[in-house]
């Protein structure tokens, strides 16, 4: 921890002491915790600032607020998130509110405070604007001292470092929803983050799979090339047709692209595969030779069907780990023995195996849930007793699956647009899987 001595107090302008930490919440990120306290008049404030980097998508809480203890939710709120109450029609702009460890009920006692700041001024300069205010700063302290309920809390980061607790974790929490999208450029530039333009061919600029294929792989005619309106050697090396038992006929291509995690240039491998007895789809994999970040997405290709599709799998040994998994982001995830839902868009669309799935649930669980490990569950829940260890307990029968010491299982998708699959172990066709 560093200490800074004569720092300026903006209540007294007399001077006081600066704290700074540089920590990392478990499952979680680097944080740098800031702390200020004026030797003169008293006055104390603190901070959070992100020491991470910049997520690889935006995330969108909602959360219904019903009672008393929903106030005392915890929440992470970076300097870029924006906080909405859709009752009450107020909201709370990127970056006028710094980012902070809190609460629910904390965030709207700091909002109604600093609204306060003026308000005798905005009175007499514009009575209509102090009324309208007034009357905001009196909604605020309704909702924070639990007698307006229920209300919306909307917390919206495009940096992805904001997060709403989940008292029920890992179960699913009905009155909190969370979601997770792609930033658009503007949303970038708007976190003063680098928005470096890619040297990749114009197929993959557009970010269209599809496109990228064509631009790689496409014949005589069919495609601008790179650069010049002509394929290059190096595209002629990169972009291939072959055929192997499993898939059958496989395009692919590779282009240039840019790391989500360190901004380095990097290399995305896009595949076109008919799957038999299944559709046809793409798969796309990034792996970042600086830093080590990898990543892969699935797209299902073709027309959207008639029906959904539901796979149950019954795992009854450690070969049913290798079987392929293509996961869309309209798949929802079930593991009955451990009463687990996972609702669609929570992990993301993936091409991994059964024990890969496992593992991805595990991580997923353990950095959505920070507040559930280490001293910041014991000091807001009070004793290990509740929330952390039942946590833990959950997370020790999830290990016990993942390490084949506990069969059979069953594992169940369920894609109401039918791009996910479980790949069979002997058969040419999955429905003879038993």
């Amino acid at each position: 921890m560093s200490e800074i001595h004569g720092s300026l107090c903006m209540q007294c302008q007399g001077e006081g002491t600066t704290r700074m930490l540089m920590t990392k919440i478990p499952f979680f990120r680097e944080v740098i915790i800031s702390s200020f306290e004026c030797d003169n008049c008293g006055w104390s404030n603190n901070q959070v600032l992100f020491g991470g980097e910049l997520q690889e998508k935006g995330c969108r809480f909602e959360l219904t607020v019903k009672s008393s203890e929903d106030l005392d939710r915890q929440i992470i709120k970076s300097d870029y998130a924006s906080v909405a109450f859709p009752g009450i029609e107020f909201e709370i702009p990127p970056k006028t509110q710094q980012g902070e460890i809190t609460t629910i009920e904390g965030l709207l006692s700091t909002a109604a405070e600093r609204l306060g700041y003026d308000q005798a001024y905005r009175v007499q300069t514009d009575p209509d604007l102090g009324a309208a205010v007034a009357n905001i700063i009196l909604k605020l302290r309704a909702l924070y001292s639990g007698e307006e309920l229920p209300f919306t809390v909307v917390v919206d980061d495009p940096s992805g470092n904001s997060f709403v607790e989940n008292p029920k974790a890992p179960a699913r929490d009905p009155c909190l929803a969370t979601a997770y999208y792609a930033r658009t450029p503007e949303q970038v530039c708007k976190q003063v983050y680098i928005l470096r333009q890619s040297s990749a061919p114009e197929g993959a600029r557009r970010g269209s799979a599809l496109a990228a294929i064509e631009e790689g792989g496409g014949e005589e005619g069919g495609g601008d090339g790179a650069a010049n309106g002509a394929k290059t050697e190096q595209e002629e090396e990169t972009s291939s047709m072959f055929i192997d038992e499993n898939f059958l006929k496989r395009e692919y291509a590779r282009f240039e692209d840019f790391c989500p995690n360190c901004k380095r240039g990097g290399e995305t491998l896009m595949c076109m595969a008919d799957i038999p007895h299944f559709k046809e789809v793409i798969i796309m994999a990034f792996n970042c030779q600086e830093c080590g970040y990898k990543s892969n997405e699935v797209k299902g290709g073709g027309e959207v069907p008639l029906q959904g599709t539901m796979h149950k799998l019954t795992a009854i040994s450690p070969k049913d780990f290798a079987r392929d998994i293509l996961k869309s982001d309209s798949c929802a995830i079930e593991l009955p023995e451990l009463e687990l839902e996972m609702d669609m868009g929570t992990l993301g669309s993936m091409y991994t195996t059964i024990e890969g799935l496992l593992e991805k649930i595990r991580n997923n669980l353990c950095e959505g849930n920070p507040f559930y490990s280490g001293d910041s569950a014991t000091h807001h829940h009070g004793s290990e007793g509740a929330t952390q260890v039942k946590f833990r307990v959950f997370l020790e029968k999830l290990d016990a699956l993942r390490d084949g010491q506990h069969f059979p299982f069953t594992l169940v998708l369920r894609d109401p647009l039918g791009n996910s699959f479980i790949g069979a172990l002997g058969y040419d066709d999955p429905a003879d899987d038993p």
